[in-house]
């Protein structure tokens, strides 16, 4: 027991030592330091673990980052953080995996550690952790949502996000939820490819070729999985409803989303044009600015007059067509 709590002890010295070098901390702070680590690391090697032990030890560790932090912007020295934040941050990775090894049933415990991975920009250790929480947690389909998005977080890692939903739908494949967010998914990977572009070309991206990342910043995958969600839910009106109100965050920031909005709209109004829900939703579409065709100059007291005109046109079709059927 002694032995282990002596071995990661002897680990920490190059930190501290280095922070005592440089003037972050004085030798008694140190000694503090080592005296209050040691208290938490007996804490940890007794017989019966306790959870909130390892929880007060990551909160400790958490505390004296910030506590560095502060000290280096008082001291205007910014070196050094390899020998010092990420010998930390490296400790935090192996309490939050002990943690995990002994408690995996406890989901908390991995949006924990994800939290901190992201926030660390520890790209390999969160996919890591997306890949084993799957593993562990397979029958939860919000788990799989989870690992995605964690996996998105990680950057252009947009073939492992779509591994993760493709493996999903195996158990999970009448889940609207992961439909969903894996539509979101590839909204945003073709919203983050657009705007590269217009960073590196400075040209706009009405691109006539639908090949590649052309297509891809067109939201050609996006409208492959609403295409392939539709066929697993052909009658719930709600699920359909969804992906378009997903696609409406991405009108005004893209180029491609409104295009598409309308492309689906279309197709859901054809698909359902005797649902008297889904009709009257699409109808009231019209009410909405960011929807519409905006003409400069025009009075906006008439673009509203047109909106309402244009809602009471297709709900007077909607009535005429579902009571004939």
């Amino acid at each position: 027991m002694a032995e282990l709590v002596n071995q990661h002890a002897e680990e920490m010295l190059p930190e501290l030592e280095q922070m005592q070098r440089v003037g972050l901390f004085s030798t008694a702070e140190i000694k503090a330091v080592i005296k209050k680590r040691s208290a938490h690391e007996y804490k940890l090697v007794r017989k019966t673990k306790v959870m909130k032990d390892f929880l007060a030890y990551i909160q400790y560790e958490v505390n004296f980052l910030g506590l560095i932090h502060k000290r280096r912007k008082r001291e205007h020295y910014f070196f050094k953080q390899d020998e010092i934040e990420y010998a930390i941050v490296s400790r935090i990775h192996r309490l939050f995996k002990q943690m995990i090894s002994r408690w995996p049933e406890d989901l908390k415990l991995w949006i924990s550690h994800a939290k901190f991975c992201i926030k660390w920009n520890k790209k390999v250790q969160l996919s890591k952790l997306c890949t084993r929480i799957v593993q562990v947690h397979a029958s939860n389909p919000k788990v799989w949502i989870l690992a995605a998005k964690w996996e998105l977080e990680c950057g252009d890692a947009m073939d492992k996000v779509r591994a993760l939903f493709l493996r999903s739908f195996k158990l999970h494949l009448t889940s609207p939820e992961i439909w969903h967010e894996y539509f979101r998914a590839e909204l945003l990977f073709a919203e983050k490819l657009q705007k590269r572009f217009k960073i590196l070309t400075r040209e706009d991206t009405s691109l006539n070729d639908d090949v590649g990342e052309n297509a891809l910043m067109k939201g050609k995958a996006a409208k492959t999985v609403y295409t392939n969600a539709i066929k697993n839910f052909p009658k719930d009106v709600n699920v359909h409803l969804k992906f378009l109100d997903i696609l409406s965050d991405f009108i005004g920031s893209t180029d491609f989303a409104l295009p598409l909005f309308n492309e689906l709209k279309d197709d859901l109004g054809e698909l359902n044009c005797n649902n008297a829900k889904m009709r009257a939703c699409l109808a009231k579409l019209h009410l909405k600015e960011n929807l519409g065709i905006a003409h400069e100059g025009r009075d906006k007291a008439l673009e509203k007059k047109s909106r309402i005109s244009n809602c009471y046109r297709e709900f007077d079709q909607a009535v005429t067509d579902v009571n004939n059927n």
